[in-house]
């Protein structure tokens, strides 16, 4: 039995699609925050005045940088 062709089309049109990607020349943020799915954060990259404070068994404490980064 053979599957009709429309199917054959679209299984082909979709792993096409996949290859593709749009690359970037700039982007402007101003943090970026990656988290758990439970929210917990694990890293941020940002500028000094977004920066987060020292986070200490996953309390924030105030801490002040003068300088952009990531923090882990």
């Amino acid at each position: 039995m053979r599957p009709p062709l429309a199917l054959v089309v679209l299984a082909i049109s979709a792993f096409s699609i996949a290859r593709h990607r749009n690359p970037f020349g700039t982007i402007d943020v101003q943090r970026i925050n990656v988290v758990e799915p439970n929210g917990t954060l694990r890293m941020v990259i940002s500028d000094p005045a977004r920066f987060p404070g020292a986070i200490v068994k996953g309390k924030q404490y105030p801490f002040n940088r003068h300088t952009a980064g990531m923090l882990f």
